[in-house]
């Protein structure tokens, strides 16, 4: 049986997945220390370098981590957004244009 978290962190996969598709290790599992993570937009001229945007699945939400999201604050919550992580307990359209918005700004710095 797909819990609600489970079915959360699937449609944000696909909308990462969509978004980005699954070229040069797009979607990827990593390890940095211990952090373990799905991995998009990796620098292409360094295969050492983490990701621009990571997505994990945790035991209450589905994190999000890129750089600068405290504009996203009033949209997801002030307590849902820290530097570095978006924590997601639910999509609306609002929250789905803001992680795509988090991803077309990430694939930016890669060009």
């Amino acid at each position: 049986m797909v819990d609600k978290l489970d079915s959360l962190y699937n449609g944000i996969l696909e909308l990462f997945t969509s978004e980005l598709g699954n070229e040069h290790r797009n979607g990827t599992e990593y390890t940095i220390g211990k952090f373990t993570g799905i991995g998009f937009l990796f620098p292409k001229e360094d295969c050492e370098k983490p990701p621009l945007i990571s997505l994990k699945r945790q035991k209450n939400a589905v994190h999000i981590y890129a750089i600068n999201l405290e504009k996203y604050a009033p949209i997801f919550g002030k307590s849902a957004v820290g530097k570095g992580c978006i924590r997601v307990k639910s999509l609306n359209n609002e929250r789905l244009q803001a992680i795509k918005e988090i991803i077309s700004k990430n694939k930016q710095k890669l060009r």
